[in-house]
């Protein structure tokens, strides 16, 4: 629930930080409703949920002509709000992104969704009051990428902040 100018949650300049299994929702500002992301600048962000985020350009992402490149992987972009109707916005080809297995509303058919992309809807558990764990029917469940490390529960890495623990559908 922040506010500013450039990047609701978080401006990222002249610097390579790794954001892990983070929830940026209810953020608001012009430029990216979660993350401006400009001048020569690579963050990571890795199993991270994006949700509820407010902005004119890029509901979850602004990305900068000036260096803007962030990574994103095994992340859920979904339900952020955008003038533009874009979870992620940048505003030059040459530093896209780089976005590979993650849920991204609205991402199919852009220059940056990468492989293991999916634009499905990720069926949180109750996003009205503030829970982005995954349901059991979730898309997004084992669907992060192979290479990365296994969940606590021994399966491949689901995508978004929280990850599903397996034992939950068969004690059910």
């Amino acid at each position: 629930d922040n506010s500013s100018s450039h990047g609701g949650a978080m401006l990222i300049s002249y610097s390579d930080p790794v954001i892990d299994h983070s929830l940026f929702y209810e953020n608001d500002s012009p430029f990216g409703g979660g993350i401006y992301v400009s001048n020569y600048s690579t963050p990571e962000f890795v199993n991270c949920t994006f949700s509820e985020n407010t902005s004119t350009y890029g509901g979850a992402f602004y990305c900068s002509d000036l260096g803007g490149q962030p990574t994103i992987t095994n992340c859920i972009l979904w339900d952020d709000v955008c003038s533009y109707n874009y979870e992620i916005f940048a505003t030059s080809s040459y530093y896209a992104p780089i976005v590979t297995y993650t849920d991204v509303e609205n991402g199919s058919g852009q220059n940056w969704f990468g492989i293991g992309c999916i634009d499905t809807d990720p069926i949180f558990t109750d996003p009205t009051n503030d829970d982005f764990t995954l349901q059991g029917i979730s898309p997004c469940i084992n669907a992060g990428d192979p290479s990365s490390p296994l969940d606590p529960d021994g399966t491949i890495a689901d995508m978004g902040a929280f990850y599903f623990e397996e034992t939950q559908v068969t004690q059910q």
